[in-house]
């Protein structure tokens, strides 16, 4: 995605009573870029031998892509005030991200996210007529999905920094960089019904339930091959020197980290046993039409995660910092002082089981006549 205007660095001015002025190219557009080839099979067989409709198929996606994504790339800078900035007071902090394998800024550099990956499918499906009222479906899916590669990671990863972060985490005990999660088989029933209660499409009584399971959101795998040490590097102002830094219009000549004490950039790692997103997923609906012509329905949808992606930043000390106040948010606010130097953060992707949602919809139609059809939902969630 590109930006508004012409290019120009981030500049955040603090103003009166707690407000910002802000201008500038915005932060997360300054070297963003994504490539995609995606080439897919779908292959599907149809059968029917009495009341039975079977269905046997297959649907394969195969991924070429390269992505690009440094935030803060031509600089984001904070000033204390209109006076300090016109003035040409130091900025009070700044942030930057940059790569580390050319001078390229933006999103014609090389340091960028190529991977290939696929995700193989296959399904079976029974539609049985059990009368002529009831209608049960029954099927299973299976899903490939895998990375086809690893990435690179900061040679000195695993023996050096890991184990100063396992021995504060246990979650980092389950990970290693330079792997990407590994190939997995995802089996996915479900099953449903469809009832015709007098049998003239005038009442139907219809549900599910079933396991699904989603492609994978490539922007988090991609992230491996981004922040691994060796592509992208960062500074933030908890690497300035004291009195801040002069301002810097050109954004092809921002700082990097030789001009401060440095990390390197941020880490991004998968937990050994990472799993890619399923849900239990299970509807009931009920739709009516009136002997007057109005179209009542009713349906009801429950999920309930089973895997999900959970970060945690594990250079960060433990310590907490304080404590949220003035409200019923009192959740602990850890500090910033990393645990390894030469990271800014390590973001381990592992799996929760937490969460879930329903939501209920009813809907009323009506046909008044050929030129004017009446539609109202109202859903809760």
């Amino acid at each position: 995605r590109g930006s508004l205007g012409s290019d120009f660095t981030y500049v955040v001015i603090d103003d009166v009573s707690g407000g910002s002025i802000r201008f500038g190219t915005e932060e997360f557009s300054t070297g963003n870029f994504l490539k995609q080839k995606i080439f897919s099979i779908t292959i599907n067989l149809k059968l029917y031998k009495g009341n039975h409709t079977w269905t046997f198929g297959t649907h394969n996606e195969f991924y070429d892509i390269k992505n690009v994504f440094i935030r803060q790339n031509y600089g984001s800078y904070d000033f204390g005030s209109i006076a300090d900035f016109i003035g040409g007071v130091n900025a009070e902090e700044y942030d930057r991200s940059y790569s580390l394998v050319d001078n390229l800024t933006g999103d014609a550099t090389s340091a960028a996210a190529e991977f290939t990956a696929m995700q193989l499918g296959f399904y079976a499906q029974d539609e049985i007529a059990i009368s002529n009222k009831f209608k049960l479906t029954a099927g299973l899916r299976l899903d490939i999905p895998f990375i086809t590669e690893d990435p690179n990671i900061a040679s000195d990863f695993n023996s050096t920094t890991l184990p100063m972060l396992q021995a504060q985490y246990d979650i980092a005990n389950d990970v290693e960089g330079g792997k990407a999660p590994q190939g997995q088989l995802m089996i996915s029933p479900r099953v449903g019904f469809e009832y015709d209660v007098k049998g003239d499409r005038s009442s139907i009584f219809r549900g599910g339930i079933g396991l699904f399971t989603s492609r994978i959101p490539f922007v988090w795998p991609g992230g491996m091959f981004n922040n691994n040490g060796l592509t992208v590097g960062n500074v933030d102002e908890r690497d300035l020197p004291s009195g801040g830094v002069p301002f810097i219009a050109d954004i092809n000549n921002q700082y990097t980290d030789p001009n401060f004490s440095t990390p390197s950039g941020q880490i991004d790692i998968f937990t050994n046993d990472f799993k890619y997103p399923q849900v239990l997923r299970g509807n009931l609906g009920i739709d009516k039409i009136t002997d007057d012509g109005w179209k009542l329905g009713l349906e009801a949808i429950y999920t309930k995660t089973l895997n999900n992606v959970v970060y945690t930043n594990v250079n960060t000390d433990k310590a907490v910092d304080f404590n949220w106040t003035g409200g019923p948010d009192n959740r602990p606010v850890f500090g910033r002082d990393n645990i390894d130097n030469q990271y800014s953060a390590v973001y381990v992707g592992s799996n929760t089981s937490e969460g879930y949602s329903y939501n209920l919809t009813a809907t009323v139609e009506r046909t008044f006549n050929r030129n004017l059809n009446w539609f109202f939902a109202y859903t809760y969630g």
